[in-house]
């Protein structure tokens, strides 16, 4: 029988890990919405506005972390460099967003949850770019 993977059982098994931790990630993201909303008096037009906006600024970063993966061939590899990255900017940015400071003016918590959102849709963008880009090689 011929072998197609070379790849170790537990080095597969963890790289099935990185992609349940987007999925989780993204989890938290639906609650996004509820808590803007409902817990930091934030209008549902303009943070749905903001959600949208972050769409297009995907056609943006998209190409830009793309060229860097391509670029990207160290001595942890292609694609280690940016799930880890990734992983730290995504907690970093969802505990910033969950962490909002009450004390804020309602316009400080517009600043402050989609600064930490741009900064979110990096980090998910570095991970899904690696399980995209991953799948072309």
């Amino acid at each position: 029988m011929e072998m197609y993977n070379h790849s170790k059982s537990y080095k597969i098994g963890l790289f099935v890990l990185n992609n349940s931790a987007t999925n989780l990630a993204l989890f938290l993201t639906f609650y996004y919405m509820y808590y803007t909303q409902n817990i930091l008096g934030l209008s549902s037009v303009l943070v749905g506005i903001i959600a949208t906006m972050m769409r297009l600024f995907d056609g943006i970063t998209d190409p830009i972390i793309g060229y860097f993966i391509d670029k990207t061939n160290g001595r942890f590899g292609k694609f280690r460099p940016f799930m880890f990255v990734g992983n730290i900017i995504i907690v970093s940015s969802l505990f910033a967003i969950f962490n909002t400071p009450l004390a804020l003016s309602q316009m400080g918590r517009y600043i402050w949850t989609t600064s930490f959102y741009v900064i979110y849709i990096i980090g998910i963008h570095f991970k899904l770019l690696v399980q995209k880009v991953d799948k072309w090689y």
